[in-house]
């Protein structure tokens, strides 16, 4: 999975369907399900900038991985930074991605493009790439002490992508997200925990730009998911 592949897995396929669920010859697509995504996409979508703080819990049980990860994100359209644990931070200035390694100072930098087909999961378009190429389904409704939380899968119609269901648990009442797992067709799940969030920090050019001047052209696959 290369970079901008990451924030790249996110929504995916749909095992569970509900009673509101309407089947189409196309697949399935929960009316229920896109009033509430419709309602998150524009809650996000209306802010110019977000600060959000996020645990990564990272879990395959066949290969005894169970790893989490604290990850500082600032997000801007298509540009962003990326703090990763103390080792890695991560810069798109919409024109070229940085990946650096904080404990040697060194990195790589690649040119960023943007994905034609829809597909691909990037911190930008999380919150409306139900749009296009998805099935979605709403799951469940539970009430957790005073917040009433929603879980919607999502599915991609495209079947060769390196995942098959995206499942996230959002609150009904403020349209946020609460949480997002990921399951990669190799077994392993990727688990987004949203914690601390702030919307329309202070940013500017610099915010998204490293001043890593000895970086290396690389176009490497990276391990990270995202």
């Amino acid at each position: 999975m290369d970079n901008m592949r990451t924030l790249s897995i996110l929504l995916v396929t749909l095992f569970t369907f509900n009673v509101f669920a309407q089947d189409t010859e196309e697949g399935m697509y929960d009316p229920a399900a896109k009033k509430i995504l419709d309602k998150v996409s524009q809650k996000y979508n209306g802010y110019k900038a977000m600060k959000v703080d996020v645990s990564l819990n990272t879990i395959n049980r066949d290969a005894d991985i169970n790893n989490t990860s604290e990850m500082k994100i600032i997000l801007s359209d298509t540009k962003y930074q990326i703090h990763v644990d103390e080792d890695l931070i991560m810069y798109c200035d919409g024109a070229s991605i940085w990946n650096i390694n904080t404990e040697d100072k060194e990195g790589t930098i690649e040119e960023y493009e943007e994905d034609a087909s829809g597909e691909e999961i990037t911190p930008s378009n999380i919150w409306t790439i139900y749009e296009k190429g998805f099935q979605y389904s709403l799951t469940e409704q539970v009430t957790e002490g005073n917040v009433k939380k929603v879980t919607i899968d999502l599915a991609p119609e495209n079947k060769d992508l390196d995942y098959f269901k995206i499942r996230m648990v959002l609150n009904e009442k403020t349209h946020e997200i609460i949480s997002m797992r990921i399951f990669a067709k190799d077994g392993t799940h990727y688990v987004y925990t949203l914690k601390n969030f702030e919307a329309n920090p202070s940013t500017n050019d610099d915010t998204f730009k490293s001043d890593l001047g000895n970086a290396n052209d690389s176009n490497d696959e990276s391990d990270l998911p995202f």
